[in-house]
C-alpha cells in the first residue's frame, strides 16, 4: 500500500518538471526563433485577424528579407512580438495547474493536450488583443497625456486581454476565493520579473525591466484594491443578513457562513444590484 502511493506521489511530481521543462524550451524557441520560425503561430492568427477584421493579410518579405504577414488596408504588420509566445506560456502553466494528472499515461497525453489548449488559447487572446489595438490605432486613441506612448499602450492592452482570461482558466479548477485573481498576477510578475533576473536581460534592457516592474505594481495595487472591496462587500452581505435572520442559532449560522468569499456569489450579487 505504502509503495503504491509513494509511487504514484512520484509521478505527480514529476508533471511540474515535464510542465516547466515544456514551457522554457517554448521560451528558448521563441528567442531564437526568426518570424518565419513561427510561422506555426503567425499564420493562423493572421487567418483569424482576417475572419474577424475582414481585412486581408499577406505573407511577404520585409525590408531585411525575413518573411512577415502584413494587411495593406489595415495597415497593420505583424512583428515577431505579436506571437504572443509569452502568453501561450503562462496558459500552458495555468492548464497544467487545473490538470495535474498522477498517471504516467495520463501524463503522457494530457501534456500535449494542455499545449494544443494554450495555443488555441493564445490565437484567441491575441486576436482580440491586435483588434483592439487596431480599433485604438483607427479611432486615434491618445494617451500621452497620461505618459503612455504607443508601444505602452499595446502593453496595456495586451495585460487587459490576458490576465482576465488567465483567472478563466482558473476557474476551471477553482472559483472559491481569490486565487483566480492573484495566480494570474504571480504567473505574470515571475515571467516578467523573475525570468528576465535569472538570464540577465533585465540589466541588458533595464528600462524596459523598470517598465516591467511598474506595470506588475499597479497591477499588485489594483488587485489588492478588489479584494478589499470584495471583503467589504462580503462583510456588509453577512452583517445584513445576521441582522434579517429571525431563524433559531444554529439555521442562522448557518445562513451566515454560507456567504463564502466566492466571485461567482459576488457575480449573482452584482448582476441583481
Amino acid at each position: 500500500m505504502f509503495t503504491k502511493h509513494f509511487s504514484a506521489l512520484g509521478w505527480g511530481l514529476l508533471w511540474w518538471p515535464l510542465s516547466l521543462g515544456l514551457a522554457l524550451l517554448l521560451k528558448q524557441h521563441y528567442s531564437a526563433a526568426s518570424i518565419a520560425e513561427l510561422n506555426w503561430i503567425m499564420q493562423p492568427l493572421a487567418i483569424l485577424l482576417e475572419w474577424f477584421s475582414g481585412h486581408h493579410f499577406l505573407q511577404g518579405s520585409n525590408q531585411d528579407g525575413n518573411l512577415e504577414w502584413f494587411s495593406y488596408s489595415a495597415d497593420v504588420r505583424l512583428v515577431k512580438g505579436c506571437a504572443g509566445i509569452n502568453f501561450m506560456i503562462l496558459s500552458l502553466m495555468v492548464y497544467c495547474w487545473v490538470l495535474q494528472p498522477k498517471k504516467p499515461i495520463h501524463q503522457a497525453v494530457l501534456l500535449p493536450a494542455a499545449a494544443l489548449a494554450a495555443w488555441a488559447t493564445s490565437l484567441l487572446a491575441n486576436s482580440l488583443r491586435i483588434l483592439i489595438a487596431m480599433t485604438a490605432a483607427r479611432q486615434q486613441w491618445d494617451w500621452s497625456a497620461l505618459g503612455i506612448d504607443d508601444h505602452q499602450q499595446h502593453r496595456l492592452i495586451g495585460i487587459a486581454v490576458y490576465l482576465p482570461l488567465l483567472s478563466a482558466q482558473t476557474m476551471l479548477k477553482q472559483r472559491q476565493g481569490y486565487l483566480p485573481l492573484i495566480l494570474p498576477v504571480v504567473l505574470y510578475a515571475l515571467l516578467m520579473a523573475a525570468v528576465p533576473l535569472i538570464t540577465g536581460n533585465a540589466f541588458h534592457q533595464p528600462q524596459l525591466f523598470k517598465q516591467h516592474l511598474t506595470v506588475i505594481l499597479l497591477i499588485a495595487v489594483l488587485c489588492g484594491t478588489m479584494v478589499i472591496f470584495h471583503r467589504l462587500f462580503l462583510t456588509r452581505t453577512i452583517s445584513q443578513t445576521s441582522t434579517q435572520c429571525s431563524s433559531p442559532k444554529a439555521q442562522c449560522r448557518s445562513m451566515v457562513f454560507n456567504a463564502t468569499p466566492s466571485f461567482s456569489n459576488f457575480n449573482r450579487c452584482a448582476h441583481r444590484e
